[in-house]
């Protein structure tokens, strides 16, 4: 006796609340952050570095908001990185749609998965590695002493000095890893030896 639709459509790896996070809403963060390098490369360019780790590089205007000039290079680095945020939202986007609409065999679904989910998972490691590799130490202020690892890790645990684009840089891929965690451990959905028992009963 085959199985009905709606017991069918239960035997996946990727149900819909996954698809929703994986597919929908983390293509819409990134697309944020593609806006943001293209169309708003000044105040990009300024947060990557917040304050509290370096004298921030910009003088300010007579009504003492930022102001600075970025060269060509810059702003083309800049929509460059916007076009690989555009590149990883198309990804997640369309090729989480496609997977979950055209390969209908749960079991080749979830190894398909499996790859994708860490190929995403190592570029957060990456991201967050560098990002915190590269900001720079603060220089201590009472003292002549050259700056260190310990002074970074100092302003890294108060959270007064991180900014939203330190945050984004760092806290939202963690987050994402961790979901991306759940998801290959099996969390709220069909896996493993439970895909295989239930695409044998159709």
């Amino acid at each position: 006796m085959s199985a009905s639709p709606s017991k069918m459509t239960s035997v996946t790896p990727l149900p819909r609340h996954w698809y929703l996070f994986f597919g929908v809403i983390e293509p819409i963060s990134v697309f944020a952050g593609c806006i943001y390098a293209i169309f708003f490369q000044e105040k990009f360019y300024l947060e990557q570095v917040p304050e509290a780790f370096a004298p921030p590089p910009y003088t300010r205007s007579i009504f003492g908001t930022p102001s600075v000039k970025l060269d060509a290079a810059v702003r083309m680095v800049l929509a460059q990185l916007g076009s690989c945020y555009f590149l990883i939202m198309l990804n997640s986007a369309l090729v989480f749609y496609a997977l979950r609409r055209f390969v209908k065999d749960p079991v080749a679904l979830e190894n398909i998965l499996y790859y994708l989910v860490f190929v995403l998972g190592a570029a957060d490691w990456s991201h967050i590695g560098l990002t915190l590799y590269i900001l720079p130490s603060p220089t201590p202020r009472l003292s002549n002493r050259a700056p260190n690892g310990m002074d970074k890790l100092a302003l890294l645990l108060k959270p007064s000095s991180w900014n939203s684009l330190l945050f984004g840089n760092v806290m939202v891929p963690f987050i994402l890893v961790c979901f991306r965690a759940a998801w290959w451990t099996g969390v709220g959905r069909d896996s493993g030896a439970t895909l295989r028992t239930k695409s044998k009963t159709k």
